[in-house]
């Protein structure tokens, strides 16, 4: 966690950004946060001194050597706080000259390093996020809205405004739509919704009562098994999504849902029911829905064929 500079309101709100990392049983991994502590108030840091692995280091998250001592190159992600808005003069892009600053520092470190960090940074003003874009959408970035831009949509830039936090949240989280629902229709959205729909004249289907056990949705790669074995039986022809989707279908009883793809420049595809022809990749994996059911495995896939 990096803290450029003084933040609005005196207080970071420490306990909200560390207690979501301290809640589960796997190991925890180190936090440290970088900047002037000052900022860290005691209240604070009371709230949060006696959970394990978390270090304060002071010094500017602007400088290379603080970023080498802390190890920065060799962590897992990385959060850049912006500091306090300053009211003086009328352009607003200097709002965040010493966010952009340390984002190009450590953007330049990164380079170096083979292993892949991912950095999110605190704008003031949101047009600032064009800065953040790949070199093939940077043109094309300037001029779009804030929420169609690659660096928004990727989750690599925030605005502290409530707004756009929210919207940016939306890619990554269902529940922002339900809290919206409430924000704009109150907690009776399930009645008006019902009303609407008897209005109209649509019917809510019968749910089923039935349960069904050990049925989960997992991320698998093609290197391991069981996907590993369709390379070795496909060395000679390219393998097909149909191929995979055909195979864990009638074999394996697993529903192919798409495909996660990271390519060279570090950046996440999901393919959702992806073509039938898509080329499949060793180092891609598979969105699959594992399930006992006796009905998965008896699913016919005729488009494949």
């Amino acid at each position: 966690l990096c803290i450029v500079g003084p933040v609005a309101g005196g207080g970071l709100n420490l306990r909200s950004f560390v207690y979501p990392l301290r809640f589960y049983w796997m190991e925890p991994r180190d936090i440290v946060i970088l900047g002037d502590l000052s900022v860290v108030t005691e209240a604070e840091w009371e709230q949060i001194n006696n959970l394990p692995n978390i270090t304060l280091v002071q010094g500017s998250p602007c400088s290379l050597s603080n970023l080498n001592a802390v190890r920065l190159s060799q962590c897992a992600a990385c959060i850049i706080l912006g500091e306090l808005v300053s009211t003086d003069g009328d352009d607003q892009c200097l709002q965040d000259k010493n966010t952009l600053f340390c984002a190009m520092t450590i953007r330049s470190l990164l380079r170096k390093s083979s292993r892949l960090v991912d950095v999110t940074t605190e704008l003031h003003y949101e047009q600032n996020a064009h800065h953040f874009s790949s070199a093939e959408s940077h043109t094309l970035d300037f001029k779009l809205p804030l929420r169609f831009q690659e660096s928004f949509a990727r989750g690599i830039v925030f605005s502290n405004t409530l707004l756009y936090s929210s919207i940016s949240s939306i890619y990554f989280s269902s529940a922002i739509l339900d809290f919206f629902r409430v924000l704009f229709f109150g907690p009776a959205v399930e009645e008006l919704e019902s009303a609407a729909a008897l209005h109209y004249g649509l019917r809510r289907g019968d749910s089923s009562k039935t349960p069904y056990a050990g049925v989960k949705v997992t991320l698998t790669s093609m290197n391991e098994p069981p996907f590993r074995s369709l390379f070795h039986k496909s060395s000679k022809r390219t393998l097909r999504y149909k191929d995979v989707f055909a195979r864990a279908i009638t074999c394996w009883r697993t529903l192919c849902l798409g495909l996660y793809r990271l390519d060279q420049r570090g950046f996440r595809f999901v393919f959702t029911n992806p073509p039938r022809n898509i080329q499949v990749r060793p180092d891609d994996q598979v969105c699959e829905l594992n399930s006992t059911l006796e009905g998965l495995a008896q699913i016919r896939c005729a488009w494949v064929e």
